[in-house]
């Protein structure tokens, strides 16, 4: 969920916003701490320019956090507000933010953590390039994605590998910089055939919905059939 930002107005008057302005909770904290290899959450393009290293530390951060999708959103958010408002965006190029202001915004974890240490190291003047790297970061990432695939009777591995080698071959689009769990379904409604869940894409090629399909198509038949007959039937009494 988007986390709101309604409390960046408490850095610029001064007082500290109640922790309930943002609706985000870290999972990092949740977690049990355990060791992890340094390159497993470091980006697959490294980051550019002034401030390319606090981005990096930023995307890491968010990584151990499974913050990543929390932390773009609040970055576009910061990055609307900084141009409704100069002075607010002057507070963090100046560095004269503090880490209670900081903290009274309700960031995520990661981010809050590395907007202090970006304060401390006299960084946040790059923060505009630290939001283009960040995303350009995101965006290389291959998207985790569950691919739910409907059928009528529950697949073995072996069958679940084969429908997803054929459907990649017929789909290589929706399948592209993904990685992909695959879960079998059992469906009778399907009748036969199969249907696929995958993130917001949904595929249907199923035997009930070809049955719906040939009975519109008879149904749309008899409709211009009648109003065939009917054509005729006026034109004959006039």
């Amino acid at each position: 969920m988007a986390a709101s930002l309604t409390s960046l107005y408490a850095l610029r008057i001064g007082y500290r916003a109640s922790p309930s302005c943002m609706t985000y909770a870290s999972k990092a904290g949740n977690k049990s701490a355990k060791a992890s290899t340094p390159s497993q959450f470091e980006p697959k393009i490294q980051p550019k320019g002034d401030g390319g290293d606090l981005a990096r530390r930023l995307f890491v951060a968010a990584g151990e956090g499974e913050e990543r999708d929390v932390v773009l959103d609040q970055l576009n958010q910061l990055k609307t507000k900084f141009k409704e408002d100069i002075t607010f965006w002057g507070r963090f190029r100046d560095n004269k933010v503090t880490d209670e202001q900081l903290k009274a915004i309700g960031f995520s974890g990661s981010l809050e953590k590395i907007l202090s240490q970006g304060r401390k190291e006299g960084k946040l003047q790059h923060l505009a390039n630290l939001m283009r790297n960040y995303e350009t970061m995101y965006k290389s990432e291959p998207r985790r994605v569950t691919a739910v695939l409907s059928t009528m009777r529950n697949l073995s591995g072996a069958e679940l590998a084969t429908y997803e080698k054929e459907l990649r071959s017929g789909y290589p689009s929706i399948f592209e910089n993904t990685i992909v769990t695959w879960k079998s379904k059992k469906d009778t409604t399907v009748l036969g055939g199969f249907t696929l869940q995958l993130g917001d894409v949904y595929i249907d090629n199923t035997t009930r919905t070809k049955l719906k399909q040939v009975e519109q198509d008879f149904l749309s038949r008899i409709d211009s059939f009648h109003q065939a007959n009917l054509d005729y039937v006026l034109q004959n009494r006039s």
